[in-house]
C-alpha cells in the first residue's frame, strides 16, 4: 500500500485502511474512490490517505514484483541503456567505431548495482519481453548482467569481473553484422545457413582486433562457441586450449539463450535449463566453472514457489547438490519431497 495525498486521489484508487476523523471511521477500508469519497476526505480535513497498490492485488510473487515501483524504475533504466547499448553497438557494426569500455561498464553498474542480489537481477530479466527487433542487443546486454554475477560467484577479483562483464557486451556482436533473419529463425537452419550463422565469431574477431581490447575478451568473442570436448566451433578446440573467460561466457550464454523470455515463447524455467546442462556437464563444459554456475543458480531458487509437471505447487526449500535441477520442496499440503529421489516429478515453472 502506499500513501497518497488526497488532492492526487482518483477512481483508480481504493482505500486499504479505515479512514477515520473525529473519533469516527468516515472511509471504510476496501472503498473505491469516487468523487464523494474524496469530497467527503476534503471535508473532514484529511490530506491523505492508505491506499492498495496494483501489486497488492497480485496473485504470484513475480506479478506482483512486475507490478512493484522498484521494478518499474529499473524496467526504465534498463529500457534507456538498452538504447545506449545499441548505438554503441550498431556505431561499431556499421561504422567500426571501437566500443568505449567506460562507458558499457557504467551501464551494467546502474542496472546491477552493489547492493542488488542475484536472485532479484535473474528476475527482472525474466520479467522483461523485448520487441523482436531488439533480440539481439537484449541477449548481449543479459548477458554482460550474468556475466558481471557469474564472476562475483566465482570470486574473482573485482578487474576480471569487469573484463568478463565487457566480454559479455561484446563476445556476440559479429551476429549483428549478418543477416538478421537468419540469427533469429524460429525453424532450424538449413546447412547453408547455419554455416554462415558459424562466421559470426571470425568476423567480430577480425574486426576487434585492430582495437586495443584485453586478448581474453577478444578470445571470447572467437572461442564462445567452443566445447571442451572439441564438438564446438569455429576451430573445435577442446580443454585447455579454450580461454577461461570463453568457457563462462560459453554457459551464459547458452543459459541466457533458453531462459530469456521472448514474444514468441515463455521463458524456460530456471530448473529445466538446469536439467540440460546436466547432461552435458561432464562433456562440454569445464566441470569447475559449470558446477559453480548449477549451484549459485539453484541456490537462488530457494524460496520461490514452483509448480510441478503434476500441476501441484509448492516452496524451494533446499538444494541438492548431485541433482541441481531436482531441488526439495515444501507442498502446499506441508508435506516434504525430494525430487531427486522422485523422477516422474520435474518442476515446469516458477510462481
Amino acid at each position: 500500500m502506499e500513501m497518497i495525498a488526497t488532492l492526487a486521489l482518483n477512481d483508480s484508487y481504493t482505500i486499504s485502511e479505515d479512514v477515520t476523523a473525529q473519533g469516527q471511521v468516515i472511509v471504510k477500508q476496501g472503498t473505491q474512490v469516487n468523487a464523494e469519497v474524496i469530497n467527503k476526505l476534503k471535508a473532514y480535513g484529511v490530506m491523505g490517505v492508505n491506499c492498495y497498490e496494483a501489486s497488492d492485488f497480485a496473485g504470484s510473487y513475480y506479478e506482483k514484483l512486475s507490478l512493484s515501483k522498484e521494478f518499474s524504475k529499473w524496467k526504465n533504466d534498463y529500457d534507456t541503456l538498452l538504447i545506449a547499448y545499441k548505438v554503441a553497438v550498431d556505431s561499431f557494426a556499421l561504422k567500426k567505431i571501437p566500443f568505449r569500455e567506460v562507458d558499457l561498464l557504467e551501464i551494467s553498474s546502474r542496472l546491477f548495482t552493489d547492493s542488488m542480489t542475484g536472485k532479484r537481477l535473474m528476475t527482472y530479466i525474466n520479467l522483461m519481453t523485448p520487441k523482436e527487433e531488439d533480440l539481439s542487443y537484449v541477449h548481449g546486454l543479459n548477458v554482460a548482467l550474468m556475466s558481471k554475477l557469474f564472476g562475483r560467484w566465482l570470486r574473482w577479483p573485482a578487474p576480471d569481473v569487469d573484463r568478463l562483464t565487457l566480454a559479455g557486451f561484446i563476445y556476440d556482436v559479429g551476429k549483428n553484422i549478418l543477416p538478421q533473419d537468419i540469427i533469429w529463425k524460429k525453424g532450424k537452419l538449413n546447412s547453408m545457413e547455419f554455416d554462415l550463422m558459424k562466421t559470426h565469431a571470425f568476423h567480430a574477431y577480425h574486426l576487434l582486433s585492430k582495437t586495443n581490447l584485453d586478448q581474453r575478451i577478444l578470445n571470447c568473442v572467437l572461442q564462445h562457441h567452443e566445447r571442451c570436448d572439441g564438438s564446438g566451433y569455429p576451430q573445435g578446440l577442446k580443454g585447455n586450449e579454450i580461454d577461461d573467460f570463453a568457457k563462462v561466457i560459453a554457459i551464459v550464454d547458452m543459459y541466457e539463450a533458453m531462459t530469456a523470455p521472448r514474444t514468441y515463447r515463455s521463458p524456460m524455467c530456471p530448473f529445466k535449463a538446469i536439467a540440460i546442462f546436466e547432461q552435458d556437464v561432464y562433456q562440454k563444459y569445464d566441470i569447475k566453472y559449470i558446477q559453480t554456475f548449477m549451484q549459485h543458480l539453484s541456490d537462488e531458487m530457494i524460496g520461490n514457489r514452483v509448480r510441478l509437471n503434476t500441476g501441484d505447487e509448492g516452496e524451494v526449500i533446499m538444494t541438492n547438490r548431485n541433482a541441481y535441477s531436482k531441488p526439495i520442496i515444501r507442498m502446499d499440503d506441508g508435506t516434504v519431497i525430494d525430487l531427486s529421489k522422485m523422477p516422474q516429478f520435474t518442476v515446469e515453472e516458477l510462481v
